[in-house]
């Protein structure tokens, strides 16, 4: 246990030094100290509410909501971290414990307690950070703040215990493809089981809000193991209910306690598993910090590709880039450029519209006009956050482009067209898909894949600018910020102008919104000629 503080220690102290050394990283820590300082402050300061959850908040909205999408989030999450595991392992270690404490003599149910605390400090981090929506959390559900902080802390509580299970499953299932196509099949029924304890009452009592939000807040999805026994301890903290919360929390300590024991029992090299997960993590971080936040070759080695036809079928010069894009695409892709982020995002958005068509009384009813600028915001929003990475990005770090005797602006263009064509399909997509739901006219719908769309390029082209103006930086997410901070700042006018138009010419949304549309598609040609010397010289983004 010495040896482990000693290494903490030098650890930590190291880490204070680089900081130091370079400036960049300091930068960002400070930008996230920042942040962290501002939402803890947001949730301290806002106003609290009653100590008791009721059925409904002051507001009219149903604490059902809130149930729904923290089963959503547990189930979303929790589950992609447990079937990662599954098929792959999970660690807790970097390199550095493999080469230093690996091979001292420390005993592996000491080093496992090592990696099991700094795993939880590194959630703590992350739920500290996410205190940012909980100020949002309590205005809109009427929470206090001890309530939104338990929200918070017990979901990430809950990702470190599906790592010890994944960790767990991993063990006793490696090599074995049966056992491992039985618990996938098992983890699949369980997150089936509440959706289908869900449904059943909703199809009894009729397929209303009223009906969903009770289905919602039934204890009969809390009978589902690990996912419906955190929902339940977490509930049964904020309802004040002392004998449920301690019932799933025990069942929920169990799970745990014995993921540890038969893992440490298991008939396994637990160095050997560990140390192939270790090893690839630190490939897919090298290889991150090497060529910036934009390589995505790492996380697309071991993936599986469909292979189907051959060939190009098209392209010269800096357009067989395109085509070259289309193939990857389509063998990577469900149908056409749609993949789960498509699925996602009409489904959250299906949702969402219902939510606010069918919701409320009939005077309080929003126009479709209005319901598709709502959706239009929400879907340009999480659009920034997946724009980060392109097809463009994974040519940047091979020579072909550089090397193909064309002039670089095309070469730019054609090589970051499809960050712009799958953007134009999801929305088109997700537009009818929501058009429908709320009886938009067609020109709403129309203008909306045209503003969805023209976010996509500035924010595809901001992206290149971010490469450019710094380069690779080590410090990843001072890039990842800076990028989203230089995007907002790019559209912020093009949305100033459209409410402003909107207000004072009295002209529909739907006409107003092309005003963001215009601006946003101009802003991205001048990035574009500003970066159109990017692929000129190989050295230059470097």
């Amino acid at each position: 246990m010495k040896a482990i503080l000693y290494m903490t220690r030098k650890s930590i102290k190291n880490w204070f030094l680089d900081l130091l050394r370079h400036p960049t990283k300091l930068i960002g820590v400070v930008l996230l100290v920042v942040i962290i300082g501002f939402s803890v402050l947001n949730v301290l300061f806002s106003s609290d509410y009653s100590e008791s959850m009721g059925t409904l908040t002051e507001s009219g909205v149903d604490i059902g909501i809130l149930h729904g999408i923290y089963f959503l989030l547990l189930f979303f999450l929790g589950g992609t971290v447990i079937l990662k595991g599954l098929k792959s392992g999970t660690t807790f270690f970097t390199m550095g414990d493999v080469n230093m404490m690996f091979c001292s003599p420390i005993s592996p149910k000491s080093l496992l307690v090592f990696g099991l605390v700094r795993q939880m400090l590194t959630m703590l981090l992350m739920a500290i950070i996410f205190l940012v929506y909980g100020g949002m959390a309590k205005s809109i559900f009427d929470l206090t703040t001890a309530q939104a902080v338990i929200l918070i802390i017990s979901f990430f509580l809950f990702l470190i215990i599906s790592q010890i299970v994944a960790l767990f499953l991993y063990s006793t299932t490696n090599g074995k493809p049966k056992a491992i196509s039985t618990a996938k099949y098992i983890l699949y029924a369980l997150i089936l089981l509440p959706v289908v304890l869900i449904l059943i009452p909703v199809i009894q009592n009729g397929f209303t809000l009223s009906s969903l939000y009770g289905a919602l807040k039934s204890p009969a999805a809390e009978f589902v193991p690990l996912f419906g026994w955190m929902k339940g301890f977490t509930f049964g903290i904020l309802s004040g209910n002392v004998i449920t919360s301690v019932v799933y929390g025990v069942l929920m300590l169990l799970v745990v306690g014995l993921s540890l024991v038969f893992f440490m029992k298991a008939d396994c090299d637990y160095y050997e598993d560990v140390l192939q997960n270790t090893e690839t993590s630190h490939e897919m971080r090298q290889a991150v910090k090497k060529r910036g936040m934009n390589n995505t070759d790492a996380y697309l080695k071991n993936r599986k590709i469909r292979i189907g036809s051959k060939g190009l079928n098209g392209g010269k010069g800096a357009s067989t880039f395109l085509f070259k894009h289309l193939l990857e695409r389509r063998r990577s892709g469900y149908v056409l450029f749609w993949d789960m982020y498509s699925i996602i995002m009409i489904a959250v958005c299906g949702f969402v519209s219902f939510f606010i068509v069918y919701s409320g009384d009939d005077s309080e009813v929003l126009t479709s006009e209005a319901t598709m600028l709502i959706l239009l915001a929400m879907a340009s929003y999480m659009q920034l956050f997946f724009s980060v990475t392109g097809d463009w990005a994974r040519e940047l770090s091979k020579p072909y482009i550089y090397m193909i005797p064309d002039s670089p602006f095309k070469k730019l263009i054609f090589a970051s067209l499809t960050s712009i064509i799958k953007p134009f399909l999801d929305g088109v997509l997700l537009f009818v898909v929501a058009g429908i739901i709320c009886s938009a006219s067609p020109l709403v719908v129309i203008s909306s894949i045209i503003v969805y769309t023209s976010f996509s390029c500035i924010y595809c082209m901001v992206n290149i600018l971010t490469d450019r103006v710094l380069g690779f930086l080590s410090n990843q997410a001072l890039s990842m910020f800076l990028f989203i901070m230089i995007s907002l700042i790019a559209v912020a006018p093009g949305v100033i102008l459209t409410f402003v138009i909107g207000a004072v010419s009295g002209a529909p949304l739907w006409l107003a919104a092309c005003v963001c549309a215009l601006w946003n598609f101009i802003v991205s040609l001048v990035l574009a000629l500003i970066c159109k010397n990017t692929l000129h010289n190989m050295e230059m983004p470097f």
